[in-house]
């Protein structure tokens, strides 16, 4: 008599071999999609780090307040305004009006072409205040809620208002975004 397997001891080897290739494929599945949120957040990361970035390069280049006869601030709700000073080579020294805003699900950079005089400015700072129909707008992030500043001002500490602002020079900020899917918010 040859001893082989049965035809029940091979369909039970067969199930079982069906159940673990049905149990590597689920777990390959989840480590694909999870690999594929977490690159997703990365690149939602990175262009936070990215606009973040920028707006220290534009805190760190803000106007004198004394030049310009104005604070070079404003904090609104959701969005920033910044007087920036511009030096570009082989040009005169210029200001910048720069303005960021969350506005429809977006945080956004909008600039003003360099400014030489104050008249100018005046018109540049009231353009961007009513949503900028001239200026330069770089999408910074997605899924933003909301954008909100402060700085701090010695010896009143953190401040959040234009007015609190108005009255001292703007030594350093702090900007805080608060993102839709993230369930916390980045501050920086």
């Amino acid at each position: 008599r040859v001893r082989g397997f049965t035809l029940l001891e091979l369909l039970v080897a067969i199930t079982l071999l069906a159940i673990l290739a049905v149990l590597a494929w689920r777990g390959l599945d989840s480590m694909t999609r999870t690999h594929e949120a977490l690159a997703q957040r990365d690149e939602r990361i990175e262009a936070l780090k990215t606009a973040y970035a920028q707006f220290d390069a534009d805190c760190t280049q803000l106007a004198d307040p004394s030049t310009l006869a104005r604070p070079p601030v404003e904090v609104d709700a959701d969005r920033v305004l910044l007087v920036r000073d511009r030096r570009d080579d082989g040009q005169p020294p210029a200001w910048q009006v720069v303005l960021y805003r969350a506005v429809n699900g977006q945080l956004e950079r909008l600039q003003s072409a360099p400014i030489t005089n104050r008249s100018d400015l005046r018109g540049a700072l009231d353009s961007l205040r009513q949503g900028g129909a001239n200026a330069a707008v770089y999408k910074l992030a997605d899924a933003v809620d909301g954008i909100a500043a402060r700085a701090w001002i010695e010896p009143g500490g953190w401040m959040d208002n234009t007015g609190a602002l108005s009255a001292a020079l703007f030594p350093g900020g702090s900007n805080t975004t608060t993102l839709t899917d993230l369930s916390r918010s980045a501050t920086a």
